[in-house]
């Protein structure tokens, strides 16, 4: 045997064990990978299980499945939508609302009031459609979102353009001696936020809270600048008392989930459509086309995300401020829930201040009516009870009643706000320099000159 075969003969035994090695630890990666892959599977199958058992929606027909059906004669949603197309085929979207804003709760100048009065006979028609809708009783809430963002956001746009439209004429109608007809109108822009009442997704509710903030400031306007009759002040002291509700984050939080869901669906089977038959609408995930080319690490991280949902809904349950500095302390356990929940949080907050705000503006109302019927303001808001209000409502942040403080010629009404702390009523945008997390929220109203 020549001497040069022995180096051969020992490299091939190297590579073949080499290569045997490299098959074993190929083979050992992939059995691991896939006992990782059956895991995760079954985890997030379970959090899907855990959702249904609980009878929470899991898709969007079960939260249209929530909503209460409505005979067409019956529902507001056709007016409010054929008044948003012809608001926006009118294309009067301006800057006459900025140059509104900028003259807070002062009087309005005539020229701004004429440039207003223009772009309201150019949205007659608009505007005449959704007082329609305002006098029904009923509104079937459209699921925008189901139809995805690209249909969603334009609607949301045109809900907050409808708002903004029906605000100016409240501004406009009080400003030119027609009180009854501004609450009216204050009414239209408050019933309209119907479009978007149950279960909304986060970027829905934004549009509401931006819709809540407006409705405040106008109510301010017409108790500042009219003089509306005892009936109109009860008929909107009725309508702001539900604009927003303490179940409001928990029905955001519900149809969030179904919203992260229907992502997840669309990952999972590769943006195919998956219709959502009886057959298929609650499968197993492992069943979704194309479910087990996605990365476990992706999935798991799907899994930690309903986890930390689930256990918001608790916290989003309990009465305020207690579910607040729970919501507060969270600390969220998920990859994908350390990007969401501190929105969540946020929301939260938000949703917090405008509880503040619509309630402080309902007394305000209340305030109001006890004013006029008596020729003073009240000691304390407690004298409003029960002829003017039914209880004095509480600050959602602090759990014990709005404050309330007489100056010369106002009155203020707050919430201490965030930062829990007495801000002596400083709100945002008061021509004030206050940071939005030190401000109080609420209304301050100034009394009409003796």
């Amino acid at each position: 045997m020549e001497p040069t075969q022995a180096p051969k003969r020992t490299r091939r035994k190297i590579l073949i064990v080499l290569l045997t090695v490299a098959a074993v630890t190929i083979l050992a990666a992939l059995i691991v990978y896939g006992l990782w892959n059956v895991r995760v599977n079954h985890q997030l199958r379970d959090r899907l299980a855990a959702i249904r058992r609980a009878n929470e929606p899991l898709t969007f027909n079960d939260l249209e499945a929530r909503l209460t059906p409505v005979d067409e004669a019956d529902d507001a949603t056709r007016f409010y939508l054929a008044g948003m197309e012809l608001m926006v085929k009118q294309k009067q979207e301006s800057d006459l609302f900025n140059e509104r804003g900028k003259s807070d709760f002062a009087p309005l100048p005539a020229e701004i009031l004429a440039k207003i009065k223009s772009d309201l006979d150019a949205n007659k028609l608009a505007l005449d459609l959704f007082d329609q809708g305002s006098q029904k009783e009923k509104c079937h809430r459209p699921l925008w979102v189901q139809q995805g963002l690209q249909y969603c956001l334009p609607k949301l746009a045109h809900l907050r353009q409808a708002a903004r439209l029906s605000s100016l004429r409240s501004h406009y109608l009080a400003a030119t001696g027609q009180p009854d007809q501004a609450v009216d109108s204050l009414i239209t822009s408050i019933r309209l936020l119907r479009l978007i009442e149950a279960y909304p997704i986060l970027i829905e509710y934004l549009v509401k809270i931006a819709c809540v903030s407006l409705a405040a400031g106008d109510t301010a306007y017409v108790l500042q600048h009219s003089q509306p009759t005892e009936a109109a002040l009860i008929r909107l002291q009725q309508n702001l008392e539900p604009l927003v509700t303490e179940d409001d984050f928990r029905q955001v939080l519900l149809a969030e989930r179904v919203y992260q869901i229907e992502v997840m669906r669309n990952l999972f089977t590769e943006g195919k459509d998956l219709p959502e038959t009886p057959e298929n609408a609650y499968v197993l995930p492992e069943k979704w086309a194309g479910f087990m080319s996605l990365s476990p690490n992706l999935k798991l991280m799907a899994a930690g995300l309903l986890a930390d949902v689930e256990a918001l809904l608790p916290l989003a349950s309990k009465p305020w401020p207690e579910g607040y500095h729970k919501m507060r302390a969270y600390q969220p356990q998920g990859q994908f829930g350390q990007i969401w929940i501190p929105g969540y949080q946020r929301l939260f907050v938000m949703i917090g201040r405008s509880l503040a705000a619509g309630r402080s503006i309902q007394t305000a109302v209340a305030v109001e009516r006890f004013r006029r019927a008596k020729g003073t303001l009240p000691a304390s808001l407690d004298q409003l009870v029960p002829t003017f209000l039914k209880a004095v409502p509480d600050d959602p942040f602090m759990g014990k009643p709005l404050t309330y403080r007489r100056e010369t010629n106002a009155y203020v009404i707050y919430s201490f706000g965030d930062n829990l702390k007495d801000d002596h009523g400083a709100f945002m945008g008061t021509g004030k320099t206050v940071k939005e997390t030190d401000a109080d929220w609420g209304v301050k109203i100034t009394l009409p000159k003796k």
